[in-house]
């Protein structure tokens, strides 16, 4: 709980700054909870708003397979490297 409103905190500087692209790397995320998929999908909500992408990079597959049961994985761009 405690992680997720951290990033939170961490993410909210990037978020309206369009003009530089917000990426998101979760090589190393070995575990998100609802919180965590809560604070991904606001700021991905709130980047399309100002019709600016979140790329995320590195997804790890167990976390992947969450994103996939969740519905989030039509709504996040992936790298090339790295697409679902």
């Amino acid at each position: 709980m405690s992680k997720a409103a951290e990033f939170r905190a961490a993410a909210d500087s990037f978020v309206a700054d369009t003009d530089r692209l917000m990426v998101l790397n979760l090589k190393h995320l070995g575990y998100i909870d609802s919180m965590g998929i809560g604070v991904i999908l606001s700021l991905l909500k709130a980047r399309h708003v100002l019709k600016a992408p979140i790329i995320v990079e590195d997804i790890p597959p167990k976390i992947k397979r969450l994103f996939d049961m969740t519905g989030l994985t039509p709504f996040i761009q992936e790298t090339k490297n790295n697409a679902i």
